[in-house]
């Protein structure tokens, strides 16, 4: 009895151990599931370039939610689950370690603006007035450009008056006024359609002093921004001098209240200069609802520059109703014939139907009254919008007895990149007996299209004879792109 009684005490024991190894397994397991689950960041935004607001400059990862565009504000705290992680590991759901932190971060030497920007995207709540006072002094006299990264995902409304402060500040740095006007027109903080009137009740008017507040009221967007805009082009004296500090700054082609603000204001403008600088307000990708308006001002009555920005405008939009006012212009005989096919030249978008109608008028290019005009610009633009069904037309011109078309049709096919690689051989045929021009469209189309036989090619015209330093520059930049060099910008290559 003694001897079963010790066994089963040793048995009982062992029990209880392998139960308690099986807790302890159970708790790991669960903890690494949910760290798994905590490291899980937001999806990665990419951006134009490093520099742009809230990008990630630490290249340790993604950023957290950088503003994207004027006007849109980032992800809110709100929306920021539990256990979020930045690249360095910290978990910033909490409100109260986001201020911990961002404290932290203000008083490093130097201070790291990356994460500062990072950080400030994510924070709605109210910043301590410390904290906005550090931000605040190293947009006056510190680092303006760390200053300007961080406080354009700024969401607290208090740096509103502050940076104001800055603006109406005499005896403010030049440097500090065009930055806190910067953060005016970026930052989520304020409300859009008040911040812009707050902005227009600081323009002193004449457009050189004026320059960085319109900047800064056009970033903001939206209609009340383009009532304020367009009712100081038409007011000020020197409206063409805006064109520069306005143009691609209000976006028309996505706000359609933006758009039916400036399509009301191009319809009772009377001075060429503000009509100028409107007009070139209006030309933005995919603005197909200012088209009409300004096929409205392509009349007889205006003067020859102001139409001959209205084609170029309407080549912008890409809309099917603006290329085929162009196209129909392009079939005229006389200046505005020629200004309208040099449009054409110069799309970079154009809807479906309108694809269509290009590649149709190319077909009968030879019966407008400019041909080799017309047919050399119709083969740009097709290739810039890579139509592959003009491929065959592209590759037949380059047989054109006409060096410029043959010019445009070997820049059409380096437009369409891989899909051209077939006819590598017939374009690098051109250059032996080409101009120098030929020679080096010939080249850069060639690096433009890549691939082994683009590359091969290349190798072969580098060693003719007599060629010029210029030229051999041209012709080593184009072989180190088609093989996928470092200059190369995007161009799919093979294997």
């Amino acid at each position: 009895m003694t001897f079963n009684f010790r066994a089963l005490l040793i048995l009982g024991t062992l029990l209880l151990g392998i139960l308690a190894l099986a807790g302890v397994a159970v708790t790991v397991w669960t903890s690494l599931a949910s760290d798994r689950e905590n490291l899980d960041l937001a999806p990665e935004r990419t951006s134009g370039s490093s520099d742009a607001p809230g990008a990630d400059l630490s290249g340790r990862g993604p950023t957290l939610d950088p503003l994207a565009q004027p006007g849109v504000p980032p992800a809110t705290a709100d929306s920021v689950r539990p256990g979020l992680r930045t690249p360095s590991g910290l978990d910033l759901s909490d409100p109260a370690f986001r201020k911990a932190h961002l404290a932290d971060l203000l008083a490093r030497r130097p201070i790291p603006w990356s994460e500062v920007a990072e950080l400030l995207a994510l924070m709605t709540e109210p910043l301590d007035p410390a904290m906005r006072a550090r931000l605040l002094e190293a947009l006056k006299v510190g680092d303006r450009n760390g200053a300007l990264q961080a406080l354009v995902n700024a969401h607290d409304p208090a740096f509103v008056p502050e940076l104001f402060a800055i603006v109406d500040d005499p005896g403010a740095a030049v440097g500090a006024r065009r930055v806190a006007l910067q953060v005016l027109g970026r930052m989520p903080a304020g409300e859009r359609d008040a911040l812009v009137k707050e902005l227009e009740a600081r323009l002193a008017g004449h457009s050189a002093p004026d320059a960085e507040v319109l900047s800064a009221i056009a970033l903001r967007g939206g209609a009340e921004a383009m009532r304020a805009v367009s009712e100081y082009v038409l007011r000020s004296p020197d409206a063409s001098a805006l064109g520069q500090s306005l143009v691609g700054r209000l976006d028309v082609a996505r706000d359609p209240a933006a758009a039916a603000v400036l399509a009301e204001a191009l319809g009772r403008v009377q001075a060429p200069a503000a009509l100028d600088t409107l007009v070139r307000l209006a030309g933005q990708e995919g603005a197909a609802l200012l088209a009409a308006s300004l096929i409205a001002l392509d009349r007889d009555d205006q003067p020859a520059e102001l139409r001959q920005r209205v084609f170029e405008s309407l080549a912008l939009t890409g809309s099917a109703e603006a290329i085929a006012h162009l196209l129909a212009v392009s079939r005229q005989p006389g200046q505005f014939g020629e200004y309208a096919t040099l449009a054409l030249a110069q799309l970079s978008s154009a809807a479906p139907e309108a694809r269509e109608a290009l590649l149709a008028e190319l077909e009968r290019a030879t019966l407008n009254p400019r041909p080799e005009l017309a047919k050399a610009a119709l083969l740009e633009s097709l290739g810039t919008l890579q139509v592959q069904a003009a491929l065959p037309q592209v590759v037949s011109s380059l047989r054109d007895a006409s060096e410029r078309v043959r010019n445009s049709a070997v820049r059409s096919l380096g437009r369409m990149g891989p899909s051209a690689r077939a006819h590598v051989s017939e374009i690098g045929r051109l250059f032996a007996s080409g101009s120098e021009a030929t020679r080096v469209v010939v080249a850069m189309s060639l690096g433009s299209i890549g691939g082994a036989d683009a590359a091969r090619e290349l190798e072969e015209l580098v060693k003719l004879p007599n060629l010029g330093p210029s030229l051999q520059r041209t012709l080593a930049y184009a072989l180190d792109t088609a093989r996928g060099g470092p200059d190369q910008a995007g161009v799919a290559r093979e294997d």
